[in-house]
């Protein structure tokens, strides 16, 4: 039941990302990117410290693979870039 439940939160914030970048909106800063996409998806329901965390995890992992067209081979790809630390 979690794990339908991180999904949909997931897809939610997914389509907030998709959404800023179909309609023109640009965000500069990864980061930013991904509080977006957190932000969104408070909006639909709360979010536990720790669905937020693996959230801002697979959100970095999203916008770097968009980026980049390929995913990360680690997540140590993602510092500094999205996290100072894992």
């Amino acid at each position: 039941m979690a794990r339908g439940i991180i999904s949909g939160v997931l897809v939610l914030a997914l389509v907030g990302v998709i959404g800023y970048r179909q309609l023109g909106a640009t965000i500069d800063n990864p980061r930013d990117a991904v509080a977006a996409g957190i932000d969104g998806a408070k909006k639909t329901r709360a979010i536990s410290g720790s669905e937020e965390q693996f959230l801002r995890v697979q959100l970095a992992i999203v916008d770097y693979t968009a980026k980049n067209l390929h995913p990360p081979d680690s997540l140590v790809d993602l510092i500094p870039v999205y996290f100072d630390t894992l």
